[in-house]
């Protein structure tokens, strides 16, 4: 036991004076210049023979010692924050059980706005329709049968009493009476000898006679209008005729005298025949006027129906 105490004990004197001779060799070693060391140079010390110790310092290595250096951690450069993320938009919400999900139309242009728009497809209608009866009854104007007429002109008077009169009496009494006779141009009662005269039917004949005052005279302008030229000559001649005839038959008839009769004379014969339609003037603005009421009509419709979506 006391050999074995004893070789025990032997290496401890060894180690003392191995600590003792790195003190003694640290103490005559030169003196360095401490500096802080960063957390920066932790790199760079590991690789130049520096080490950390437990506390929290370096120590340099000389001469095969360790030299503790108090080690200084500088803060760190401030990092750049990162914005706040934003907020995303909530997912959209699942449509119900049994219900079509909304879709969404897009927004269509004002320009495709306007060309769909009832009232302008209206007007257009309008305008289209317009266009087209215009034409169709203006050709109708011009193509359809021709028609001629005849006039024969007629002067009332009363030359005895009209001599003898010394105010406008009798000039106003005959005008007022061209009104009369007027009207029975347009009667069976005149027709039929009419007809009579020219073999013509009575029907024929009432319906081509027309008549007509003048207002600044004493005129009457008897007409004949036909589809036939040569009848509508013949009408007019015996219409005349049949006037003065009549005139003379319904005083006669009265028990006027002759000398205050009142006379009807020929003041223009019967003239030839001219054809009064078709006229292309009149064609043009019958085709006008058609075309300019159905638009106005259809334009009229169109701003109300544009209102009313409006409103």
């Amino acid at each position: 036991m006391a050999e074995g105490d004893a070789s025990e004990a032997t290496p401890r004197p060894t180690r003392r004076r191995a600590t003792t001779t790195r003190k003694a060799t640290s103490a005559t070693a030169t003196t360095r210049l401490r500096r802080p060391v960063a957390s920066a140079d932790v790199d760079d010390a590991a690789a130049s023979g520096t080490t950390r110790g437990s506390a929290g310092e370096y120590g340099a290595v000389e001469n095969g010692q360790v030299e503790s250096t108090p080690y200084v951690e500088t803060p760190p450069a401030a990092a750049a924050v990162p914005p706040p993320p934003t907020a995303a938009a909530p997912p959209p919400l699942a449509p119900l059980v049994g219900q079509p999900a909304r879709s969404v139309a897009p927004e269509s242009s004002p320009v495709r706005r306007a060309i769909g728009s009832p009232a302008l497809i209206l007007a257009i209608i309008a305008l289209v329709i317009g266009i087209l009866a215009g034409g169709f009854t203006a050709y109708y104007e011009y193509t359809r049968p021709a028609t001629y007429r005849s006039s024969a002109v007629m002067l009332i008077d009363q030359p005895a009493t009209l001599s003898a009169s010394a105010d406008v009496g009798v000039v106003t009494k005959l005008s007022q009476l061209r009104i009369k006779y007027v009207g029975i141009v347009k009667t069976q009662v005149f027709a039929q000898p009419v007809a009579d005269q020219t073999g013509l039917p009575v029907g024929l004949v009432l319906h081509s006679l027309t008549a007509t005052a003048d207002p600044t005279s004493l005129l009457v302008l008897i007409s004949s209008t036909t589809k036939d030229p040569a009848q509508a000559h013949t009408i007019a001649e015996a219409a005349a005729n049949e006037l003065t005839t009549y005139v003379k038959t319904e005083q006669d008839a009265a028990g006027i005298p002759q000398r205050r009769q009142i006379t009807f004379s020929t003041a223009t014969p019967a003239t030839n025949a001219v054809r009064v339609t078709p006229d292309r003037s009149r064609a043009k603005l019958v085709g006008l006027f058609v075309f300019i009421a159905i638009t106005l009509v259809g334009f009229l419709g169109a701003d109300l129906l544009r209102r009313r979506r409006r409103g």
